[in-house]
């Protein structure tokens, strides 16, 4: 993969793609900055090869194919058992955000998962640091955990609402209507009374 991946090492034997780099957000939100764009195309690169190549070859040399995980990791402070409802949320929307821009790219739908993980696995003391999006690599048996999860997710989500259009309000164009009658206006003028004495025969 070479130069065409240079923001990424991948080391499956210890199941992690090793980013080079962080993948950034616009603070606050779940929102790849454009900076970052880059590096994930390089992920979806290396993905969508390893998975050409296994689905190929993979029954000759005895590999089956590979199943990630988009991890979405948060801060806990020190002496803090419990996250932040928030934060986890947050944490999840990332790893969704980047999983649908790797799908985007290519990355076959049913190898690629992503759940929030909490502040649990710290690699630093820093808030900055922990607050990140890893890849793992995961066992089929995980892989189909995960699916379950997501479809109950979905399920517990319910529907997407579409927003209908809202309807004309028909009295009110009704009472206009009525309206211009009764003043005339946006009419044709009234033709003028005829006179009564107009047909009378003059002496």
């Amino acid at each position: 993969m070479g130069g065409d991946c240079a923001g990424i090492e991948l080391d499956l034997a210890k199941k992690v793609v090793k980013l080079k780099e962080k993948i950034v957000f616009k603070s606050g939100t779940a929102k790849i900055l454009p900076e970052s764009h880059g590096l994930v195309d390089q992920i979806a690169h290396a993905l969508k090869i390893i998975h050409e190549i296994l689905d190929k070859d993979g029954s000759e040399i005895g590999l089956e194919q590979i199943n990630y995980l988009v991890g979405g990791h948060t801060h806990r402070n020190a002496g803090v058992k419990q996250d932040n409802p928030k934060a986890v949320q947050r944490s999840e929307q990332r790893a969704c955000a980047v999983r649908r821009k790797l799908m985007a790219a290519g990355v076959p739908t049913s190898i690629i998962f992503a759940k929030g993980l909490g502040g649990g696995m710290p690699i630093s003391d820093k808030a900055h640091d922990n607050r990140r999006v890893e890849i793992t690599v995961v066992s089929q048996l995980r892989a189909r955990i995960l699916a379950e999860e997501a479809v109950a997710r979905a399920a517990k989500a319910g529907p997407i609402k579409k927003a209908t259009p809202k309807k004309k309000d028909s009295s009110r164009k009704k009472k206009t209507s009525d309206k211009k009658k009764k003043t005339g206006f946006g009419f044709k003028k009234k033709s003028p009374k005829r006179s009564k004495n107009k047909n009378k025969i003059k002496k």
